[in-house]
């Protein structure tokens, strides 16, 4: 069964308007409604998260680092003579 074809209609002088004209005054108010919400919406969220014990959760304890750092660390001297008897004959690494 042919398919009909229906030929291209195009009025001398006629533009393609690829990019039409979007805003309008309604347009920008709900915008503007739709930024304040969005920026409302994420400080809700990370506001909450702070009281969550996900956003508790302390990555690094930092309380027992200072507390050794009060006592003074021993340095102690290598000895003076090498421990080693036989030199390394096999493959390092």
């Amino acid at each position: 069964m042919p398919v009909p074809s229906q030929p291209i209609v195009e009025a001398p002088g006629d533009n393609i308007d690829l990019f039409p004209e979007w805003r309008s005054p309604e347009g920008k108010s709900r915008a503007w409604r739709a930024r304040a919400a969005s920026v409302g919406l994420h400080l809700a969220v990370v506001s909450l998260l702070a009281f969550t014990p996900l956003g508790g959760v302390r990555v690094h304890d930092i309380t027992n680092i200072v507390v050794q750092f009060r006592e003074p660390v021993r340095l102690i001297a290598p000895p003076s003579e090498l421990t080693q008897t036989a030199p390394n004959r096999g493959k390092v690494g």
